[in-house]
């Protein structure tokens, strides 16, 4: 699945400011590469970049597409 796909990555809630709201498959570049829906605004996030490995970070910064809050 994602992870054998280079336009994709696992996400997993990082430590520090907004964590990401919940593990799953995202656009590996993240929404400001892809853009996001008309309904939704690009947010930045905190993922665990070291899920899958021995590594010391607990936190980097990552976009993802939420729904907007604001009106237009």
């Amino acid at each position: 699945g994602c992870e054998s796909d280079p336009a994709c990555r696992w996400a997993v809630p990082g430590c520090g400011g907004d964590p990401i709201a919940e593990e799953g498959c995202y656009p590996a570049g993240g929404c400001a590469d892809t853009g996001c829906a008309l309904d939704e605004e690009c947010a930045t996030v905190t993922v665990d970049p070291c899920w899958a490995s021995n590594c010391n970070a607990c936190g980097e910064d990552f976009t993802v597409c939420v729904p907007s809050m604001g009106g237009a």
